[in-house]
């Protein structure tokens, strides 16, 4: 109930301060996601290989480092692509499988040479052998 000689409040004033604070708060994320956005991010290609006492296929090959935890890609045909950010050191491993024969029967991880590596142009091309 309003008094004598007063007027109604309107929510204008409300709904302006709504959007307001809207578009402040979606300046604040878009900078602050561009503050924190890699650089630059590096195609990388190339091959993986086992050496013949493995009598195996490669299937996975990681790229892992604090800041982007793990990065994998599948290995078909002895062939990966994967994007990495660039100018970050990442720790490779390799998963490979045998279904053939032997002692390596199963699913296994093995250290490649190189077993790090770290981009740094747009796109590159790098084979890692076990």
């Amino acid at each position: 109930m309003t008094e004598i000689g007063s007027k109604p409040h309107g929510h204008g004033r409300y709904v302006i301060a709504i959007i307001a604070v809207g578009i402040v708060a979606l300046l604040i994320g878009v900078f602050y996601g561009y503050a924190t956005a890699p650089a630059a991010v590096t195609f990388l290609q190339g091959k993986v290989t086992l050496s013949a006492q493995y009598h195996g296929t490669p299937h996975i090959i990681s790229f892992a480092n604090a800041h982007t935890l793990n990065l994998t890609s599948i290995v078909t045909n002895q062939t990966y692509l994967v994007y990495l950010p660039s100018n970050f050191s990442y720790i490779v491993t390799v998963q490979w499988i045998n279904l053939t024969s032997g002692p390596y029967l199963g699913i296994h991880t093995c250290n490649p040479i190189p077993s790090s590596f770290s981009p740094s142009g747009q796109n590159e091309t790098q084979t890692f052998t076990c």
